[in-house]
């Protein structure tokens, strides 16, 4: 039975405790673990008027404590000595501890040591950019520890003597203390105030430092800036530095304006290769895929009909098109010269047209081009009352495979026998209307436009409707079967292809090839002083290049 003197004893504590308003053991928790002398650290360091000094006293005794947000703390404004604040946000934090890893490696001795060997221990410990290692980022410190500390003159400095840089190492021993081991001198430190207050605010006009280590954390602050590709925060960082240093000192940091004038120079030069890099990627792609269509005809022919002069035209097409490509992957200066020469010949928009026509027709149509145009497939189907009109992609392409191949294959025989029989443009574009949309031809019978047969006009033109309407077969959706309109009109100097089709989302999401043409078409506009925006992809898609008049109108 329990003691009624020790219930009543326990009520009064409970009591107690209730009054005051607080868990007593909580506290006392608090205090052991170093949650207390942390809070009241950031309370001091960062209030109106801060306590440098008793705020740092609190936090080293903190981290003495094991509190981990009170060393997380300390490590981090560290290290926010040469990486400010303003950089951790930013994507190439990453390359700028390394870089900070990589500058301190070189300075490992000499004059530097010191400093370099603390800002490896910091990282070390951090695990920022590298694992985390206490045991190394110990063995750095101590080493830091070990100097040289030199005055103004470069001389060693004595034992008695303020040197804040030293200061800064011994905070970091004497909070790790438990794990190292110490000399006499190890962990002592005075100037708390300076230090304190560089740690919470960082370099910001205030450099607590002699100049051996001033120099040394300055510089490479400096560098952390360029080497983040922030080139307006290192100019601005830069500027403010040489207002705020003595006349004497700038020589030694004005050199750090060329040397972001050059990296910034470099940067630039870099990009510019890789954009000249990824475009010959494209065009060498767009080379391939251009390819395809007279392939096709080609491979349709040889395995069908052996027609002759579907082989001559395709190879010609073929020859045209690497003419173009060569050019466009070597100078495109010849390019412009090449289409302002070519304006004379037998063959114009409505021929070209034509025969672009059946290269993509004879393309889209193969087995391999079957996926490009499933929605078609799938559409006259539905009209024919071949399948289910309520069926969704989902179903055609797990029940309805079959009768998509039969599709396929008549439909490349059909249109492969209208070629056979040299059915004129309007038979085809009948054909066209029957089972895909119908495509209205604007203003192509009325351009005064004309060209050699297989020239560098006929194959540049060819390049363009190509791209413009492959993409229309592509996308192209209409419940209530909208045309196609592709239209050439003479519009403020330039002759103008354009090309509205109707579409919805879910065929624009699909991936039906690179989706790098509208990316080939931009560099083939900048190559030849032509108009072209990359469309917005909407339900009423429409994609236009403009091509000076000069390229093209003999006048």
């Amino acid at each position: 039975m329990e003691n009624p003197k020790d219930s009543s004893n326990k009520s009064k504590s409970s009591e107690s405790t209730e009054l005051i308003g607080f868990d007593i053991d909580e506290f006392e928790k608090s205090i052991n673990n170093g949650d207390f002398d942390y809070d009241l650290a950031i309370n001091e360091l960062f209030c109106e008027k801060p306590d440098y000094e008793s705020g740092m006293e609190r936090m080293v005794a903190a981290a003495k404590k094991g509190n981990q947000a009170a060393l997380n703390w300390l490590v981090s404004a560290g290290i926010r000595i040469v990486i400010p604040e303003v950089l951790w946000n930013r994507k190439n934090i990453q390359r700028c501890i390394s870089y900070v890893l990589t500058f301190c490696r070189e300075y490992d001795a000499g004059p530097h040591a010191a400093m370099a060997r603390f800002f490896r221990g910091l990282i070390c410990l951090s695990g920022q950019g590298v694992a985390k290692n206490e045991e190394l980022a110990i063995h750095f410190l101590k080493q830091a520890s070990e100097g040289p500390f030199l005055d103004e003159l470069g001389n060693n400095i004595g034992i008695s003597d303020e040197h804040n840089g030293r200061d800064l190492i011994n905070i970091y021993l004497d909070v790790l203390s438990e794990k190292v081991a110490t000399d006499d001198n190890d962990g002592e430190y005075w100037n708390l105030n300076d230090l304190g207050r560089l740690l919470c605010n960082g370099l910001n006009e205030y450099w607590p430092f002699l100049f051996i280590d001033k120099y040394f954390i300055l510089s490479l602050r400096l560098n952390v800036f360029i080497k983040s590709g922030e080139y307006s925060l290192a100019e601005e960082n830069i500027d403010s530095l040489l207002k705020n240093i003595r006349d004497y000192e700038k020589i030694l940091f004005e050199p750090f304006r060329d040397l972001l004038f050059q990296q910034v120079k470099l940067d630039k030069a870099n990009q510019d290769l890789k954009a000249k890099e990824s475009e010959l990627e494209e065009t060498m792609a767009m080379f391939a895929h251009k390819f395809r269509s007279p392939l096709d005809a080609i491979i349709y022919n040889t395995t069908h009909d052996n027609q002759p002069g579907l082989y001559t035209e395709a190879a010609q097409t073929m020859r045209g098109l690497l003419d173009v490509f060569s050019i466009i992957s070597t100078d495109e200066t010849v390019l412009k010269t090449r289409l302002q020469q070519d304006k004379q010949g037998t063959c114009n928009l409505m021929a070209v047209f034509g025969t672009t026509l059946d290269m993509i027709m004879l393309h889209l149509l193969s087995v391999s081009g079957s996926e490009k145009i499933q929605q078609h497939y799938m559409t006259y189907a539905k009209a024919q009352g071949l399948c289910d009109a309520g069926i969704g992609r989902k179903s055609w392409d797990e029940d309805f495979f079959e009768l998509e191949r039969k599709l396929q294959g008549d439909w490349e025989q059909t249109y492969a026998r209208l070629l056979t029989e040299s059915a004129d443009l309007d038979a085809r574009l009948h054909w066209l209307e029957q089972h895909f949309f119908k495509l209205e031809l604007i203003g192509f019978d009325s351009a005064d436009i004309h060209f050699k047969e297989h020239g560098i006009t006929a194959s540049f033109l060819t390049i363009l409707l190509n791209e413009v309407m492959v993409n229309a077969f592509k996308y192209y959706s209409s419940e209530d079967k909208q045309p196609v309109a592709l239209e050439w009109v003479e519009q403020d100097g330039y002759q103008v292809l354009s090309c509205r089709n109707p579409s919805i989302q879910d065929e624009r999401t699909m991936i039906k090839g690179s989706r790098k043409g509208h990316t080939f078409l931009s560099a083939l506009a900048r190559k030849t002083e032509c108009q072209f925006n990359k469309p917005i992809p909407a339900d009423n898609f429409v994609v236009e290049f403009g091509i000076p008049n000069e390229l093209l109108l003999n006048k």
